[in-house]
């Protein structure tokens, strides 16, 4: 099977980014996005980002049934709007493999509680799917984006123990993948090597932030945001991080059976 996980950058790179769903579609199982948005209004853009990018997507995806959960209504990247729009994480998955269930739970603040343009609730959004008899549990994640530094803090430290409270529950085989926003060291990101492996890791990707990022070439990059993490039954065959620029983030694209 194949999976991509990838920060959408709310569509600000559309052409691009649509060009690489499309090429990839034929070939993939599974799309875990964050940075969505969704849209019944007639307005395409606010801000640089693509309000009705979850219907977007959606069109050139007509073989995968979609998934959002909203984290924050009535907002773009720069504040609030005038017109219906919701932001969150999406799920593609291929038409072909049942979901027995999916759901979503928030592991910061809670639903349209946004502090001050800055802090914005964080959730978790997942699909369980029955392959050949096994259960898949596939859990898409957005993590906290400040403080900037991407280091602990008690709030990431927090949602990282909720997320492995939620897998520990999950039987059968798992994927936790995302925008963690943490860096590489970090305690938050240890809770969850503890039953899991980290692939960003094992296949030495050596970055996840693209070329896009306004930070890239400067001192202060920060290289890694992006996680894709496995429980023992998952066999991860190849994991890359190809360098397009498609978004602020780089896709990661896993293989595994």
């Amino acid at each position: 099977m194949k999976l991509i996980s990838l920060n959408a950058f709310g569509g600000k790179a559309y052409a691009p980014l649509m060009e690489f769903v499309k090429e990839h579609a034929p070939t993939t199982d599974i799309f875990c996005l964050q940075e969505i948005f969704s849209s019944p209004s007639p307005v395409h853009e606010s801000h640089g980002a693509r309000m009705n990018l979850f219907e977007e997507l959606g069109a050139a995806l007509p073989d995968f049934q979609g998934l959002l959960a909203s984290e924050q209504d009535g907002w773009d990247f720069q504040g609030p709007v005038g017109f219906p729009v919701s932001m969150g994480n999406a799920l593609f998955v291929r038409r072909t493999f049942p979901i027995a269930s999916s759901g979503n739970f928030f592991v910061y603040l809670a639903k349209n509680k946004v502090i001050d343009n800055q802090h914005f609730p964080q959730s978790v959004i997942y699909t369980r799917l029955e392959i050949r008899g096994a259960r898949l549990t596939v859990a898409n994640f957005h993590g906290i984006p400040q403080p900037g530094h991407k280091l602990d803090t008690p709030e990431r430290l927090a949602q990282s123990q909720r997320i492995c409270e939620f897998l520990a529950r999950e039987p059968g085989a798992k994927i936790l993948c995302g925008d963690f926003n943490l860096l590489p060291g970090t305690q938050s990101l240890a809770l969850v090597e503890k039953d899991m492996r980290n692939l960003i890791t094992e296949f030495s990707i050596e970055r996840t932030r693209s070329r896009l990022s306004p930070f890239f070439g400067k001192p202060d990059f920060q290289p890694f945001a992006d996680y894709i993490f496995t429980s023992p039954r998952i066999h991860a065959t190849r994991l890359e991080a190809p360098d397009v620029q498609i978004s602020d983030h780089l896709p990661l694209v896993l293989e595994f059976s």
